[in-house]
């Protein structure tokens, strides 16, 4: 790409940091039901990569190419506001976080809401390696529609965003063999045609994309390689927003949980062991749920990043991705937008930086009355998801960054505020029996702490 086709893209269409595609889109749409969305691609997205469509900040759609390559994604959004942004945005082989966006002005606004529905018939066209397929569908679309021919795979995530009676083309190398299915929420494929409405009635915000990887030698899949980790029940993962009702305190929640209402009902448990204990002490720490609930079905690790100094909060989750390396790089870059600037630690700044990670699941891994919201130890933010983990209570102490909490997967860190050596950076659902009875120990008979490194959790996964 030469410098000025870079520069003509960040200018017309908002790319950062290096743009790879562009969004065709009308300036101008009558109806905010239906908008056409072109996704056109400089070099082919290849294995390992996906692609990311957001409308107004929430994702509408997800493309990943499990094999082969795409040069053309088109489909059908809508937009309940008049002043409509859709960005597009694209993970991994080295162009993690390059995003494109398009501003659109609707004249009619179309309401978005309830759960995606499932897909009654399927329409398609194949010609020239492209493919073009026509839903039935009231709402969206649920599940994940599977794209197959010799060498080449895509799945395709919809939501309650995508039009009704969704429209999508995909061009690329396949031939015209290629093979329509639906993937169920149970993860097994079906031929549309043959079963009809079976895909979960529930939105989808994102799903995993199998990813191979080597972690010590071994080799894993990001998130399992969509498996679920050994001892994990199957569910989702639920961010969910609670705080004071002034809204100057909100925090976000990952939640294991089977549905919605399963996830808000324990954190408004958890809402009202926090209130009880505070009750006799001042009105302002009463928390409250808010109508804020973003849903991820399947296998997938989310995370949340809370940055806190002198009660400026700024907490901010992200679910949906294959492994706790990507799901922490999502959430860093939603929390510096929010914060409008890196989401570090400056040296010399009293700045309680805390991140957590979680798994998917049927529950918490604690159960599913984990305790109450606002937790120090072990932290909230990994109490309420499968497979929870955090950076500990004090973290300012020695992570400065998201980033730097990536690469303490499976180490110790330094001193910690207790003036211990080799802490164990990372707190999670498997060692902290373990920190604990150190913990419990007299100071002067501590235990040196990296017994308690949980060395199966890495960046990448769980591993067996």
């Amino acid at each position: 790409m030469n410098l000025f086709k870079v520069l003509f893209i960040s200018l017309v269409f908002g790319c950062t940091p290096v743009c790879a595609m562009q969004i065709i889109a009308p300036d101008k749409a009558e109806n905010g039901a239906v908008i056409p969305v072109e996704v056109k691609f400089d070099k082919p997205l290849i294995s390992g990569q996906r692609l990311e469509l957001w409308v107004n900040d929430k994702l509408a759609t997800h493309v990943g190419i499990v094999e082969g390559e795409i040069s053309n994604f088109k489909i059908r959004v809508k937009s309940s506001s008049i002043k409509t942004t859709i960005k597009a945005r694209i993970l991994g082989g080295g162009n993690d976080g390059s995003i494109v966006s398009k501003n659109v002005i609707v004249t009619v606004v179309s309401s978005i809401g309830g759960s995606p529905s499932s897909v009654t018939a399927l329409k398609e066209k194949k010609i020239n390696g492209e493919i073009k397929l026509l839903m039935d569908s009231m709402n969206g679309f649920a599940g994940m529609l599977v794209l197959k021919d010799n060498g080449f795979n895509a799945e395709i995530t919809g939501s309650a965003g995508v039009s009704k009676n969704p429209f999508v083309s995909v061009k690329g190398k396949f031939t015209d063999k290629i093979t329509a299915k639906m993937k169920q929420g149970d993860g097994q494929a079906t031929e549309l045609a043959r079963a009809p409405g079976n895909s979960p009635s529930r939105l989808v915000v994102s799903q995993e994309v199998p990813k191979q990887t080597s972690v010590n030698g071994k080799s894993v899949a990001a998130s399992n390689g969509g498996k679920w980790p050994v001892g994990v029940v199957p569910g989702n993962l639920y961010i969910v927003t609670y705080g004071q009702k002034d809204n100057t305190y909100d925090k976000t929640l990952l939640v294991a949980a089977k549905s919605k209402e399963q996830a808000v009902a324990m954190v408004k448990n958890g809402i009202i062991e926090h209130n009880l204990i505070y009750n006799s002490a001042n009105s302002i720490y009463k928390l409250s749920i808010k109508d804020k609930v973003v849903e991820c079905i399947g296998s997938n690790w989310g995370a949340t990043i809370m940055r806190e100094m002198d009660r400026n909060l700024v907490s901010v989750s992200s679910c949906g991705a294959n492994s706790p390396r990507e799901a922490i790089q999502y959430a860093s870059q939603l929390c510096s937008r929010k914060l409008g600037q890196p989401c570090n630690v400056a040296a010399g700044e009293d700045v309680r930086l805390i991140v957590s990670i979680g798994h998917s699941g049927a529950m918490p891994w604690r159960g599913t009355k984990p305790g109450p919201v606002d937790s120090a130890f072990p932290h909230t933010g990994m109490i309420y998801s499968s497979l929870g983990a955090s950076t500990g209570q004090s973290t300012n102490f020695f992570i400065r960054s998201p980033e730097e909490a990536i690469s303490q997967f499976g180490k110790t860190c330094g001193s910690s505020m207790f003036g211990r050596d080799a802490y164990s950076c990372w707190i999670t659902s498997k060692n902290l029996d373990c920190i604990m009875s150190v913990e419990g120990n007299p100071r002067d008979k501590l235990p040196n702490q990296q017994k308690c490194v949980d060395s199966k959790l890495t960046a990448e996964g769980y591993l067996p």
